[in-house]
């Protein structure tokens, strides 16, 4: 079921990237205008943060299984926008529904599996969710400045599934609803405020890798169109060859992950990823391609080395809490990111993506060295090993009562003053 919710999440998730593009074009926006509409409807982050806080409450399933139905609606809304502010409202209702969703995959997937395939298990998922999104991408093959609507109005098929869904998906196992403790075990309630340190380090992770990578995935139909002059169905045939790769990443990626640990694998894909994908905006023709094809596998496995680091260092109690901190970073930084970019590319600056995007590359190589200098690698450890928290406090021990000794040969044993007496009444030998 998580997979089916993952395949709806990811088609979900891929609207606007995939289609922005020819809603600007309809509304004679800008490439600044295009990066507006993005960067507003990024508020979704405030409200998938308020969803988090509830998931640690209430439990997964429940918020999951409503994020998802919820994301279709609002996603299919945007079929209806008459203008861009309609779309940039319909999208951050439905992106805030998918950031929660994405964000309870992950908590699944760290919860639910055992130490040695929690990363490989994100990575499956993650790539049914881009075969959601390469949905959306071949349905793009044949729109036009108008029929990009339809691709929205798909959406709602999707929420016919969430009812079997939610029938068949259990609750995690690890989540546990508050209930008072015993008077006899005091136990101190989890707070974000004693794991500052490993809260700064994943809002770290979170904003210097999407103040480049949303960037990067955004704005490459938009570079397609303009700067290469590619037709629609020029861009999904560039999207499906450089994108499917990416499923290599993804799945290797998480192997690797578990295998090797989560720094040295997320480290590479980051620097190596990065010039990768410069390159791409920096060049034509056959390089472009095998630059962006490079960039997407790297961008797949790095994907699970990351998304599973925030779940694993944070006690069950914080643990949606914390990756909703971590999805407010990342919203931040794809805010400052598509900004800088949309006004760089501006014909009064460089006039390009190629050179915005390239200043733009070293947030992730910054956020490569604070991985390996202060991040705990978390591969081969179990949730409980990371986070001593969740470990339940030992009841007392019971001290038995002093065993009474067998009496000594010819020794009569006292009668016992509870009991009566021989011969009187109420004396079991009498019965």
């Amino acid at each position: 079921m998580l997979a089916v919710l993952a395949l709806l999440t990811g088609y979900q998730n891929s609207l606007m990237p995939q289609t922005l593009t020819y809603a600007v074009k309809q509304f004679h926006g800008s490439n600044f205008a295009q990066s507006a509409v993005i960067s507003a409807s990024r508020i979704d982050v405030v409200f998938a943060l308020a969803m988090m806080f509830v998931a640690d409450r209430r439990g997964r399933r429940a918020v999951l299984i409503q994020t998802v139905f919820w994301g279709g609606v609002f996603s299919a809304l945007g079929a209806l926008a008459p203008d861009l502010a309609w779309l940039a409202i319909a999208q951050t209702a439905a992106r805030s529904a998918v950031a929660a969703s994405v964000a309870l995959i992950a908590i699944y997937a760290a919860e639910e599996m055992p130490a040695g395939s929690r990363a490989y298990a994100l990575g499956i998922l993650t790539g049914i969710g881009v075969i959601g999104a390469g949905i959306n991408v071949i349905l793009l093959a044949g729109v036009n400045t108008y029929s990009w609507r339809a691709i929205f109005a798909v959406a709602i098929l999707g929420c016919l599934a969430v009812p079997a869904c939610a029938r068949a998906l259990p609750e995690s196992k690890r989540f546990q609803p508050a209930s008072p403790a015993p008077a006899s075990l005091p136990v101190a309630r989890p707070s974000l405020r004693n794991h500052g340190e490993r809260l700064m380090l994943v809002i770290a992770l979170g904003f210097l890798i999407q103040v480049f990578a949303l960037p990067t995935s955004q704005f490459l139909n938009q570079f397609l169109r303009t700067e290469r002059g590619y037709t629609a169905a020029h861009i999904a045939l560039y999207n499906i060859l450089t994108t499917v790769p990416g499923a290599i990443g993804l799945f290797g990626g998480g192997r690797l992950a578990d295998r090797y640990g989560r720094r040295i694998v997320a480290g590479f894909s980051m620097v190596v990823g990065s010039a990768a994908m410069v390159g791409g905006y920096l060049s034509a023709g056959w390089l472009m391609w095998f630059f962006h094809m490079v960039a997407q596998i790297l961008a797949g496995s790095l994907i699970p080395a990351t998304s599973i680091l925030g779940p694993e260092i944070f006690p069950t109690a914080l643990r949606a809490k914390a990756f909703g901190v971590f999805t407010v970073a990342q919203g931040v930084g794809s805010v400052c990111g598509l900004l800088l970019v949309g006004w760089l590319s501006g014909p009064a600056q460089f006039g390009n993506f190629g050179v915005p995007i390239a200043l733009m590359g070293v947030g992730p190589a910054a956020m490569a060295i604070i991985l390996f200098r202060y991040f705990p690698e978390t591969a081969h450890l179990e949730l409980e090993a990371l986070n001593p928290e969740d470990i339940p406090p030992a009841a007392p021990p019971t001290i038995p009562p002093d065993p009474v000794p067998d009496p000594a040969p010819g020794e009569v044993t006292p009668p016992d003053p509870a009991l009566p007496a021989a011969g009187e009444r109420g004396d079991p030998r009498n019965r």
